[in-house]
């Protein structure tokens, strides 16, 4: 067995060809579809990531919204609160304006009435008081003097009740 240089040249050039070939055609495109992949994973979790910091902004938002929304709520409350109290407050005072107010007015009606009666009953008083004195002493008096000693005497009576 001899060496042939031409034979190893030969198959120097068909391996390189061989070699050329399929680099080109196989290696070049995996490597290509590899790093179109590569890169799609890189932009994914790019994506991935600026999702989370989205939402974890949203999440930071939604927490500052309720937080706001509740302190507001809790300031209506108190504010309600407070206006409910002093509308109780108010209503209270103008009932209590009204009790006095319509007691007054009871009071005022009750002694113009008690005035009116006292008044009626004195005159009935006189009446029957001068009817007796009559039948005692037999003669007619005279009303004017037997009415003022009637009303002395009524005031005494009443100041003495």
């Amino acid at each position: 067995m001899e060496i042939q240089i031409s034979q190893i040249i030969f198959q120097a050039i068909n391996f390189f060809v061989v070699f050329g070939a399929l680099t080109y055609l196989l290696v070049k495109p995996i490597v290509k579809i590899l790093d179109q992949r590569a890169q799609r994973v890189a932009d994914a979790q790019k994506a991935a990531s600026e999702t989370l910091l989205e939402k974890e902004q949203i999440d930071a938002y939604k927490a500052k919204v309720k937080k706001a929304t509740d302190k507001k709520a809790a300031e209506a409350l108190d504010e309600a609160k407070q206006r409910a109290t002093d509308k109780e407050k108010e209503l209270i005072n103008e009932a209590k304006d009204k009790a006095k107010a319509e007691i007054k007015k009871m009071t005022s009606d009750w002694k113009i009435e008690a005035k009116k009666q006292e008044s009626k009953m004195k005159k009935e008083f006189e009446v029957a008081v001068l009817k007796a004195a009559e039948k005692v002493i037999g003669k007619s008096l005279d009303a004017k003097k037997h009415s003022a000693l009637i009303d002395s005497e009524l005031d005494a009576l009443l100041k003495a009740i």
